[in-house]
């Protein structure tokens, strides 16, 4: 009786830490995947050929990261960069939204205004949205008033939804002007 009760736990203690090691990875090993698929992404951009697989395994690694590690001080960089990879396969939505989750959730993160501005860019030029592109911008602009993307977010607000004949004729009122 005691080698049935010995046998059955020890089984089921291996059947446990067999099921959390594949599903739970550990911050070391995930990290270490996301930097290897990150230079391959990079070596394969240097050949001109963009692999969607790796897109899509780098997708899945940081959106696992961000879920087990949140609060990780890479965590922030990881969930900008998953943004641009969306906006990359082509959801510019999901692209936005992620932005806005890491604005929204790393208030110290150092590339906010990057993050706060790419939001606006992408809501205008990829969504097509302007009254979300012009929410986004605005709030750039009261948060980071000096900041050197303020430029590029104020020329942005001046255009926004115009066709270009009256970007041209705005553009050229205000070459006129000085």
């Amino acid at each position: 009786m005691y080698w049935k009760n010995y046998f059955f736990l020890i089984s089921l203690l291996a059947v446990f830490l067999t099921s959390c090691s594949a599903t739970e990875k550990t911050e070391d090993t995930l990290i270490e995947e996301i930097t290897k698929l990150e230079n391959k992404l990079f070596e394969d951009n240097l050949s001109f050929e963009f692999s969607e697989n790796i897109r899509n395994e780098l997708i899945e690694k940081y959106d696992a990261f961000y879920s087990q590690y949140p609060n990780h001080s890479i965590a922030p960089e990881y969930l900008f960069r998953l943004a641009d990879l969306h906006r990359s396969a082509g959801d510019p939505v999901l692209a936005a939204r992620t932005y806005e989750r890491t604005y929204a959730e790393y208030p110290t993160y150092e590339n906010r205004a990057q993050v706060l501005f790419l939001i606006g860019f992408t809501y205008e030029n990829e969504v097509n949205d302007t009254s979300e592109a012009r929410f986004w911008y605005n709030r750039f602009l009261e948060v980071y008033p000096e900041h050197p993307l303020t430029k590029d977010v104020e020329f942005s607000l001046n255009f926004l939804g115009k066709s270009p004949e009256e970007m041209i004729r705005l553009w050229e009122s205000q070459q006129d002007n000085q």
